[in-house]
């Protein structure tokens, strides 16, 4: 569109200035468009701290740690109420 506008300027005026100078005011236009659109859009590269997507997506725990516990809650179900009451105690450090 810009293009047929261009050349019905051209045919119009009759001159190679009038082009020219419809031409720098596009560019300018379109330049300050870009720059103002490359200002409002946050580049995820920048908001990174130190590390990479890891450190800000990972959980404080690990695969592993997580599996672990799972593992021993199941453990911690599978004994009789009585054992499971008296670890219970002495994990929260009750004597």
């Amino acid at each position: 569109m810009a293009w047929r506008r261009a050349a019905r300027l051209a045919v119009a005026a009759g001159g190679r200035s009038r082009i020219f100078g419809w031409l720098y005011v596009v560019a300018t236009r379109e330049a300050f468009r870009l720059c103002e659109r490359e200002r409002r859009h946050l580049h995820l590269e920048t908001m990174l701290p130190q590390g990479s997507w890891d450190a800000v997506i990972a959980d404080a725990f690990s695969i592993d740690d997580i599996l672990e516990a799972r593992e021993a809650l199941q453990i911690l179900a599978g004994l009789p109420e009585r054992q499971r009451g008296d670890l219970t105690l002495l994990v929260a450090r009750f004597n």
